[in-house]
Parts: C-alpha cells; sequence; structure tokens
C-alpha cells in the first residue's frame, strides 16, 4: 500500500486529474465573469471590492495551475500547491455557509443559468462538494508528498570513483 501511496506514476495520474478539473471548472467563468462575480458575491463572505477583481482572475489562476499539471510542467509542484490552497479556500467557504445555513451554489462548473434548486438540494450539493473537494485535497497531498521525496537513484560512476586527494 505505502508503494502505491508514494507512486510517481499514482501522483502524475492526480496531476492530469487536477489540472481537468481545474481547467473544466475555469471556462465557463472565463466565459461570463459577470456570472461568476454574481456567484461570488451570493457567498456573502468577499469583501464588495475585491469580487470583480476575483471574478477576472481566479478563472485564469485554475486554467494556468490546471495546464501546468496537465502537461507536466517544471512547477507543477507549484502548481499542485495553489490547487492545494484554491481548494482549502473552497473548502472554507462552502463550509462556512453551511455553518451559517446559507444555501449558495458552488459557482464551480456552471454559472447562475443552471436550473433553479431548492435550499434543501442546495445544502446537498453542498455537503457533495465538500465531500469532492476534500478527496482531491487527498490528491494534492500525495502530489506534493511524492514531488518533495528525491528519487533514489543509484550513480555507478559516482559510488565506484575513488576519493580524491586534495
Amino acid at each position: 500500500m505505502k508503494r502505491l501511496v508514494a507512486s510517481p506514476w499514482l501522483a502524475r495520474g492526480f496531476e492530469i486529474i487536477l489540472g481537468a478539473v481545474f481547467v473544466y471548472a475555469s471556462l465557463h467563468k472565463l466565459a461570463d465573469p459577470p456570472d461568476f462575480a454574481k456567484m461570488i458575491y451570493h457567498y456573502k463572505i468577499t469583501p464588495g471590492e475585491l469580487i470583480n477583481l476575483i471574478a477576472i482572475y481566479l478563472p485564469w489562476v485554475e486554467i494556468v495551475t490546471g495546464g501546468a499539471l496537465i502537461l507536466g510542467l517544471a512547477g507543477r509542484r507549484g502548481a499542485a500547491a495553489l490547487v492545494g490552497s484554491m481548494l482549502l479556500v473552497f473548502i472554507c467557504a462552502i463550509g462556512f455557509n453551511l455553518y451559517r445555513g446559507h444555501p449558495v451554489a458552488c459557482g464551480c462548473f456552471e454559472g447562475s443559468a443552471a436550473a433553479p434548486k431548492t435550499p434543501q438540494a442546495m445544502f446537498n450539493e453542498m455537503w457533495w462538494t465538500l465531500i469532492r473537494d476534500a478527496g482531491m485535497l487527498l490528491m494534492v497531498a500525495q502530489v506534493l508528498w511524492v514531488r518533495a521525496t528525491p528519487t533514489r537513484r543509484s550513480h555507478p560512476q559516482i559510488e565506484n570513483a575513488a576519493p580524491s586527494v586534495a
């Protein structure tokens, strides 16, 4: 089990999955920033001056970090850390609204043009969103752990070299 969890192949698969989710999530936000701003507003936790900035820049952060993870770019460990940070913020925002009994649409994959839902349906969706985001956070943790672990490759040329005398 430990070998599976420490597998670079599993980490690479998680990077692709996380990247695809974040790229996909950014698409509707990039296409309609005013709608995304409205969804941010409904959370009732962001200062009004920041809503438009978040609505404009967050989708670009999502698409760039997602792309870095999918493409396996050199900065993908940083991209994974940024994805993990975003997931923590999303989890806190949804959790806070659940705590105070304020139903909100996630805004992750669809805009406000989606079919209207009852408050109970929104609460149920919020719980599933927390579970989904927690699962993705575990994926991020595995990626960061594997990418932080140095590879233990043998270098026979170095090991067999005679020590130099200075």
